[in-house]
């Protein structure tokens, strides 16, 4: 099973660029630990995130850089040779899902059982992965039923 759960701070600008016909978001999640170091200082880890087409759309809408957002994703790694003929490796979570913690405007909803506010822009998300999902089987075998054409 390969699956990641990360609630962090995206630690650049959110800029999307397009590969072939489809859109990505390359970013950093700044992924604090639980535990403190001898100092008493919380570590951080820099963990890279790939975001695709409507995900991308969601993250370049209503993210900027420093907002708290939570990424369902999976680990990939990948490597290439670069310049002075060296392999290089790369680990890095593609996005699956992600919950918005934070408005572009900076309000943070609550976390507590008091509040379930949705942040600005998370019905928005909702409805453009609607547009994106794949149709269940149940629902493909009922438009067969109806004689619908693809």
């Amino acid at each position: 099973m390969n699956q990641l759960l990360l609630v962090g701070r995206l630690t650049r600008p959110v800029e999307d660029r397009q590969v072939g016909d489809h859109r990505v978001v390359n970013n950093c999640l700044a992924v604090s630990r639980r535990h403190r170091d001898r100092n008493g200082d919380l570590q951080t880890d820099f963990i890279p995130i790939v975001a695709w087409d409507y995900l991308a759309d969601l993250l370049v809408k209503y993210a900027q850089k420093g907002h708290r957002i939570g990424v369902v994703g999976r680990m990939e790694s990948r490597h290439y040779t670069n310049n002075q003929d060296q392999k290089v490796y790369i680990l890095e979570c593609h996005v699956q899902d992600i919950t918005l913690l934070e408005s572009k405007n900076g309000s943070a909803g609550k976390a507590s059982g008091q509040n379930h506010s949705t942040p600005k822009g998370q019905e928005d998300y909702d409805a453009i992965r609607r547009q994106y999902e794949v149709p269940s089987q149940e629902q493909l075998d009922m438009r067969q039923l109806a004689g619908f054409k693809a």
